[in-house]
């Protein structure tokens, strides 16, 4: 059965292991979160980080979905409201203690954030790199489960081996690359 099809209530109610029912819970109401977000003002680090923390509460209280209460988008919505006025209130905490403790803000200037940018979009090549460097049937079953968010059921039958191999071609695939970064961190 096709997850993107199942309605909110069953997705949060679902018993899945891999927690593919929560990723497709994810991936239809994430737009709503951040649109959320930035109706509010809020900048994009903020944003990402109130989004994640929304959808990890999300996935931890998904049990206590009532859809007899409304819907899910609203109840997601309401769990976002409560993380920005956390993250809200951890800032101006924040800010008063650097204040008592003589603390100046340190701005950063353009070209910090170029910098900053720079340094991500090379972090984000080297690992496309090392993923590239993977035996055929490694980088197939990798990008099936990590960027294609595929179960390992579906993975197996999108390669064509058992699960057991899909897993095992994961697990290797993975390996592989955090020695390629690490020899890279290293050089």
């Amino acid at each position: 059965m096709k997850l993107d099809a199942i309605d909110d209530a069953r997705l949060l109610a679902a018993d899945d292991a891999d927690g593919s029912a929560f990723a497709a819970f994810y991936r239809r109401h994430v737009d709503a979160v951040l649109g959320f977000l930035a109706s509010e003002g809020v900048d994009a680090t903020t944003a990402a980080d109130v989004t994640a923390e929304t959808f990890v509460a999300a996935v931890l209280a998904r049990r206590r979905f009532d859809p007899k209460r409304g819907h899910a988008r609203s109840w997601l919505l309401g769990i976002a409201r409560h993380k920005l006025s956390d993250s809200r209130s951890r800032w101006v905490r924040d800010r008063r203690l650097q204040e008592s403790l003589g603390m100046e803000r340190i701005e950063l200037s353009v070209d910090d954030v170029e910098l900053y940018r720079s340094i991500y979009v090379e972090e984000q090549g080297t690992a496309m790199n090392a993923l590239e460097r993977l035996p055929e049937r490694q980088q197939a079953a990798v990008r099936a489960r990590v960027l294609r968010e595929r179960s390992y059921d579906e993975l197996s039958q999108e390669l064509g081996m058992s699960e057991a191999a899909g897993r095992q071609n994961v697990s290797r695939g993975l390996a592989a690359i955090r020695r390629l970064l690490t020899i890279k961190g290293q050089a």
